[in-house]
């Protein structure tokens, strides 16, 4: 449910992290959420402290929402004619456009910085050339199939990349760690 009437300052932002959690939410209802339970594995994987994990799985589900937000707010205006999306999102999106898009730039920055204070450089890093290939994506590259396939691949690494530890789980395929450490063994 996304509140619509107009409100304070704090209103608002309930009202705008709502629209951010709703897409990926969405895409968990139809099955397409699986991404961060990827991420919440390969941050288990390495055994970390309960907080480490816990922070692993909380920026990973946040930068995850925003992305599938970026994208939902640019697809907005053609899902208004799409029955499987959510309608009163889409027009929640399209009635708070611009100030939604500032939202979403804001947001960016404060994942990075999220990332950061809580997993390190590396952890950030990964979230802004996520959150990046993501918004040219979202912008530019939707269509293009060639262009399509190497952006998964670089878009899912550094996905990967904010929860994992083991190099291997993040490699430019952006396959899991297992199936890096099977073409090692098969090499050997």
């Amino acid at each position: 449910c996304v509140p619509r009437q107009p409100g304070d300052g704090g209103a608002l932002i309930v009202r705008f992290f709502a629209m951010t959690w709703l897409p990926l939410q969405e895409r968990f209802r139809r099955g397409e959420g699986a991404l961060l339970l990827v991420n919440a594995a390969l941050a288990a994987a390495a055994r970390p402290p309960a907080r480490t994990l816990f922070g692993a799985i909380a920026v990973s589900g946040l930068v995850l929402a925003t992305a599938y937000a970026v994208n939902d707010w640019r697809d907005a205006e053609a899902d208004r004619r799409n029955p499987k999306k959510n309608q009163r999102l889409v027009e929640a999106m399209l009635e708070w456009r611009r100030p939604f898009l500032i939202w979403l730039g804001a947001l960016h920055a404060a994942l990075v910085a999220l990332a950061f204070a809580a997993l390190g450089a590396r952890a950030a890093i990964a979230a802004a050339t996520m959150l990046g290939i993501n918004f040219l994506y979202s912008w530019w590259g939707k269509g293009k199939p060639l262009l399509d396939l190497l952006v998964v691949g670089a878009w899912g690494a550094s996905y990967a990349a904010i929860a994992a530890s083991d190099p291997d789980a993040r490699g430019a395929t952006g396959q899991p760690p297992a199936c890096g450490r099977m073409a090692r063994r098969a090499d050997s």
